[in-house]
């Protein structure tokens, strides 16, 4: 029997994940979003939510005891350190999360969408491949604009913030420059999974 693969997908804003991940789910794959997960992971009553409150302290929840995102925001964006006190409260639970929803699935292909995929590196052991998707920053300037509604320079600054991924492109197994047209990317997904589906028979 086949082992499923697991494929980590991650990449800049206006790169396009967003797209690579449906055709994924229209070629079969079962698509676990690491955003949603992270919002789970913060629910009511998650033991996350403890540590988050002990550490940060009642001025980074709402007076119904649910967190405020846009407070504590503001705490770990402006301090590196805070940030990565964060990322430990968080982070093992995400993982945890994964290794549940990929029990759940039964011979399909997995693509783990996380645009953070690196820095949870129990996530990146999940992953049987990974792939990081690219495209000209003209292009991605254009996209952001267009699929936000903002301004090119409020788009640079988000493009600006990502500078860091670029150690990240180059641990990834498969690098998909996406400035081109949409159906040359299901191209290049359809036959590089095909590759994998026979590297795992």
């Amino acid at each position: 029997m086949r082992k499923h693969v697991v494929i980590g997908l991650t990449g800049y804003t206006g790169a396009g994940k967003s797209v690579a991940a449906q055709i994924f789910r229209a070629l079969g794959a079962y698509i676990i979003d690491a955003d949603e997960l992270a919002r789970r992971v913060v629910a009511p009553g998650q033991p996350a939510l403890k540590e988050i409150r002990r550490v940060f302290g009642q001025e980074t929840f709402l007076p119904d005891g649910t967190l405020h995102r846009r407070a504590l925001g503001s705490v770990v964006f402006a301090d590196v350190q805070k940030r990565k006190q964060l990322e430990r409260i968080t982070h093992p639970h995400i993982a945890a999360l994964t290794r549940k929803e990929l029990q759940k699935v039964d011979g399909a292909d997995v693509v783990l969408d996380a645009p953070v995929l690196f820095e949870v590196p129990e996530m990146v052991k999940l992953c049987d491949k990974t792939m990081f998707m690219d495209a000209a920053p003209e292009v991605r300037l254009q996209r952001i604009m267009e699929r936000d509604g903002i301004s090119m320079q409020e788009a640079q600054r988000r493009m600006d913030a990502q500078t860091f991924m670029e150690e990240w492109k180059e641990q990834c197994d498969l690098i998909v420059d996406n400035s081109g047209e949409w159906n040359r990317l299901e191209e290049i997904i359809q036959n590089w999974m095909e590759v994998q589906r026979g590297r795992h028979c």
